[in-house]
């Protein structure tokens, strides 16, 4: 991680950089550091993040991808059961419509006994 903010603040003018900030200097050390390679490993989108699907900002309403195993849900977008929701940018003011949809009892898990929920 370390190397990575360096490499933000050296690269700074590299438009990689310019373009995705710390992302982008993840990228460059991937692109010329073999050890870089050597400990990366790219996985479908879905496995570590999803996105809203079409989140209409000026309303805030989030909408359905349809059927979670379609070709449209699986570019990324979160479905019930996905791991993880990201909001980004402007999608952050709309985290609210998100769990008025979806409350946490709605989740695959939510009444598992190792729920953290049952843990305090």
């Amino acid at each position: 991680m370390n190397h990575m903010l360096r490499l933000r603040v050296e690269k700074a003018d590299d438009s990689y950089v310019k373009l995705w900030d710390h992302q982008g200097a993840l990228i460059i050390a991937f692109r010329d550091e073999a050890w870089v390679q050597d400990v990366t490993a790219f996985v479908p989108p879905k496995l570590m993040n999803s996105y809203p699907y079409k989140l209409i900002e000026a309303s805030g309403v989030l909408k359905d991808c349809g059927d979670p195993q379609g070709a449209e849900c699986q570019q990324g977008y979160w479905t019930p059961g996905d791991w993880l929701i990201h909001f980004p940018g402007a999608g952050k003011l709309y985290w609210k419509n998100f769990l008025a949809k979806h409350p946490p009892e709605t989740w695959p898990g939510f009444a598992d006994p190792f729920n953290f929920r049952h843990t305090r």
